[in-house]
C-alpha cells in the first residue's frame, strides 16, 4: 500500500466529513491521493498531506477528509 511501512507518525486529520451512512453488510473501499508534500529538516523524512475517501460498493462517498503524516523516504535504486 501507499503508506504501509513508510509512515513514521500520524500528525493530523483535517476537514473530515461524514457524507453518507455506512450500513451493516456494506463493502468499503479506501482511496488515497497525495495532495501535497514537503521536505523536513531531516533528510530521511518528509510530510505528506493525503486526501482520503471511503466509498461503498455503489461508489458513493461515505466519508472523506485529509490526513497529514510524517513519512520515511525510500532509498532510490541506482541503475
Amino acid at each position: 500500500g501507499l503508506i504501509e511501512g513508510t509512515t513514521a507518525s500520524f500528525l493530523d486529520i483535517t476537514s473530515w466529513r461524514f457524507k453518507g451512512p455506512i450500513k451493516i453488510g456494506d463493502t468499503m473501499v479506501g482511496r488515497i491521493k497525495v495532495i501535497n508534500k514537503r521536505e523536513t529538516s531531516s533528510p530521511e523524512r518528509g510530510v505528506v498531506i493525503l486526501g482520503v475517501s471511503l466509498l461503498n460498493q455503489r461508489g458513493g462517498v461515505a466519508q472523506e477528509g485529509q490526513f497529514t503524516v510524517m513519512m520515511i523516504k525510500e532509498a532510490k535504486s541506482e541503475l
